[in-house]
């Protein structure tokens, strides 16, 4: 048991050095399978928009796929959802008939929702069926369209392309959360108050801006207070009675910016007092907060070993001094290691307990202990 109560406590604790989930690469797709269809347009110098399965992120292309019928030439195109053109591709010449890939110079940014498009200068070259969303086209004798100038007019027919495209994703942050104070805490005018949020899943590096508006739950108009930080917590104090409502969110090393917090259910808000008295609420601590939080701490208590205790911006700083930064880091860290050893011990409790149990269930079939029990049931011997 202490064995097991030792190789846990190491694993707890070993996810101090644990680093922050990343969001997973995503692929954005777009059009359709790329197969032999039963129909093919007889118009020329038209443009079809195909509808079916608009891109799905905003990122950039870098390969598109399609069937060729025939080898007459033509261009693909990405279209916004205004039927505008917003990138054109040089004309493309089928060597052969079937599956083909065509790869652009470099990656092209596309929109969410955007949609894949073609141009056939003479007779089309990739096959339809009838069936899917309302595809666009227009009529025959079109002019070649030009991006960024030219809009679509078009009418509607159920289309199905064979072309498709994929690339890469450029993901937002993760929404961030407060996790202390709890909502809806009051303390009293110039009392320093530190708030604590969860690190979003971003891609490194990471920095968050932080806000509150006094008396004004929508948000409007300037912040009160408004400020970037590379840390998941930011300390402030309160000059003045009201209800603050507070907000934050993440901004990652591609300069995306995730959602605002809004703690889960309801706006998150701190009440100010001029009395005296400060109730913080209470928090749910668990390992995995606590242990990216002694991450973290240990991040900033570097910062301030390395001269930049006032690194974030206000005048005078956070601290008034190195030391006292590299103290308040210290008292973070400790608090953090206690967290993890309560809910450590808790769980040896826990475990102790089930010990006991399979331990009273073996003895009540005649066996010393539950290993006894486990193997005398693999031989055959116990039921």
């Amino acid at each position: 048991m202490n064995k097991l109560f030792l190789g846990l406590s190491a694993v707890l604790l070993g996810l101090v050095l644990a680093a922050p989930a990343v969001n997973a690469d995503s692929e954005i797709t777009m059009g359709n399978g790329v197969v032999s269809r039963g129909n093919l347009d007889t118009y020329a110098a038209f443009a079809i928009i195909d509808t079916n399965n608009p891109a799905d992120y905003t990122g950039t292309i870098t390969s598109f796929s399609y069937y060729a019928a025939n080898t007459n030439p033509f261009k693909l195109m990405l279209v916004d959802n205004t039927n505008k053109v917003r990138w054109l591709s040089d004309y493309i010449n089928p060597n052969t008939t079937g599956a083909l890939t065509y790869t652009p110079s470099t990656a092209v940014a596309v929109e969410k929702d955007w949609n894949l498009g073609v141009y056939f200068p003479a007779t089309s070259t990739i096959p339809y069926d009838t069936t899917g969303t309302l595809a666009k086209y227009t009529s025959a004798g079109t002019s070649e369209p030009t991006a960024n100038s030219t809009t679509l007019a078009v009418s509607t027919a159920n289309r199905t392309y064979s072309i498709s495209a994929v690339g890469d994703a450029k993901i937002k942050p993760g929404t961030t959360e407060f996790i202390y104070p709890a909502n809806n805490s009051t303390t009293t005018i110039n009392t320093s108050v530190t708030f604590k949020w969860e690190a979003a899943s971003t891609t490194a590096p990471t920095s968050y801006q932080f806000q509150y508006f006094k008396n004004n739950a929508e948000y409007t108009g300037n912040a009160d207070y408004s400020v970037m930080t590379d840390l998941t917590e930011r300390t402030a104090s309160f000059t003045s009675a009201g209800t603050y409502y507070l907000r934050v969110r993440a901004k990652d090393g591609n300069d995306e910016y995730s959602d605002w917090s809004n703690n889960k259910d309801d706006k998150y808000k701190l009440t100010v007092g001029s009395g005296s008295g400060t109730s913080m609420g209470n928090t749910t601590t668990t390992a995995a907060t606590s242990t990216l939080a002694i991450k973290d701490v240990l991040a900033k208590k570097l910062e301030c070993m390395k001269g930049n205790w006032n690194k974030d911006g206000i005048t005078g700083g956070p601290f008034k001094n190195q030391g006292q930064c590299v103290a308040h880091y210290n008292q973070m860290i400790m608090g953090h290691i206690q967290d993890l050893i309560n809910q450590i011990v808790k769980l040896h409790q826990q475990l102790q307990s089930e010990v006991k149990k399979q331990n009273d269930i073996a003895k009540e079939k005649g066996y010393s202990n539950w290993g006894q029990y486990v193997k005398a049931k693999k031989e055959g011997k116990a039921n």
